[in-house]
Parts: structure tokens; C-alpha cells; sequence
């Protein structure tokens, strides 16, 4: 069960825990293009020489990271 404390406007401590609210996150982030990506890489592994030098699927893992950083930030503000 994922946990976060949102710091609201009137200053009290709130915990989120719709589990509704994070499949759906969950969700939308693997029907992404880099979620695509990455389960992609796990169903049919890519070797480390050539992944190193593969410059699209470094740059959709980072999207896929920072996908998941505004994703917490937009709960966090929710």
C-alpha cells in the first residue's frame, strides 16, 4: 500500500491511500510510451553493451523517470 504525507494549506498531515487513485496512476504510467519501453526491456532483455549505446531507450528511461517524479509531485499537490 503506497503511503505519502501531503503538507495541505491549513497545515494538518493527510495520508493518501485511495488504492483506486493509484491504479489508475500505475496505469496511465505503464500505457505510457517509456512504460511500454520498459516492459518491453523486461519481457525481452537487451544486452548492457548495446543498451549502453542505444541513446532512444536511455532517453525514454529517463522520461519514464521523470514521468514518475511529476506523477508524485501531482499527487503530493492533489
Amino acid at each position: 500500500m503506497a503511503l505519502f504525507i501531503v503538507w495541505r494549506k491549513d497545515m494538518e498531515w493527510k495520508v493518501l491511500r485511495d488504492k483506486r487513485l493509484w491504479l489508475l496512476l500505475g496505469g496511465a504510467l505503464l500505457l505510457s510510451l517509456p512504460g511500454v519501453l520498459l516492459l518491453s526491456l523486461l519481457l525481452k532483455p537487451v544486452p548492457w553493451k548495446e543498451l549502453r549505446v542505444s541513446f532512444v531507450a536511455n532517453d525514454f528511461m529517463a522520461l519514464y523517470v521523470i514521468a514518475v517524479a511529476l506523477m508524485a509531485i501531482g499527487v503530493a499537490w492533489a
